[in-house]
């Protein structure tokens, strides 16, 4: 607020040199009064066009700020989840024992990974499911025993060549099964041909899982056949990726 100037010479220190700004004070002055001119009234209008003006202004910014954040934390979960939830395949190995007849399958597990982070798992960010397909070969020493074969694929919904996988289930498949005293290439025969059979060694299998229709995951590992079901087997800390 701007106070007016004030007319604080008493009158009888005033002379005939002091300059007065209002003309109501020359009239005072006869009287020995004090009194309260302004030199400049101010414009009401004008500072009530200045405060408008700055309220919407303000006002207009303010939700500007707000409608962007609502934009933002409306974008931000599906790059997230676009992002951190796309699938992540790991492949694992096992093995199984056959019951009828007697034997032991040596098993492949692909899995499309859990979340593991906890702030994401906060947000609720979801492994996507895919669509994988599986193929694997065979060779002993350099030698390729069984060139690409596609897998025969299982899920607790699914069997076949092509299957989809969530975090709930791996797919599985048995590239080397051994039954009957002896070990065979588990290969789809449908098509004529004959069964595999593979003697005591040590095998390389490389394995390719193809999902999200562009995207392969590659390994390879070592197994050994033996003259017995319990000498067939993964060979310890051998799954790498191709070389």
């Amino acid at each position: 607020m701007i106070r007016p100037p004030t007319c604080l010479l008493p009158p009888k220190t005033r002379t005939r040199n002091t300059k007065i700004n209002a003309p109501a004070c020359r009239s005072h002055l006869k009287h020995g009064r004090l009194c309260l001119v302004p030199e400049h009234r101010p414009n009401l209008g004008a500072i009530l066009g200045i405060a408008m003006h700055f309220t919407v202004d303000t006002y207009l910014s303010i939700t500007g700020i707000i409608l962007g954040l609502v934009a933002l934390a409306m974008a931000v979960p599906p790059f997230i989840q676009m992002f951190f939830g796309a699938p992540q395949i790991i492949i694992r190995l096992d093995h199984r024992q056959l019951i009828n007849p007697n034997g032991k399958s040596l098993q492949v597990h692909v899995t499309n990974d859990i979340i593991s982070g906890k702030w994401l798992r906060r947000l609720r960010v979801m492994r996507q499911p895919t669509d994988i397909l599986a193929y694997f070969s065979i060779s002993e020493a350099a030698k390729v025993i069984v060139p690409w074969e596609g897998a025969k694929l299982r899920t607790e919904k699914e069997h076949g060549k092509q299957v989809t996988i969530s975090t709930s289930f791996p797919a599985i498949f048995s590239p080397v099964i051994w039954e009957d005293e002896r070990a065979r290439v588990n290969l789809d025969t449908d098509d004529g041909r004959g069964t595999v059979f593979l003697h005591s060694g040590e095998y390389l299998i490389v394995i390719n899982i193809i999902y999200g229709h562009d995207k392969r995951v590659e390994r390879q590992a070592t197994f050994v056949v033996g003259d017995t079901m319990d000498r067939t087997y993964w060979a310890p800390g051998s799954l790498v990726r191709k070389q």
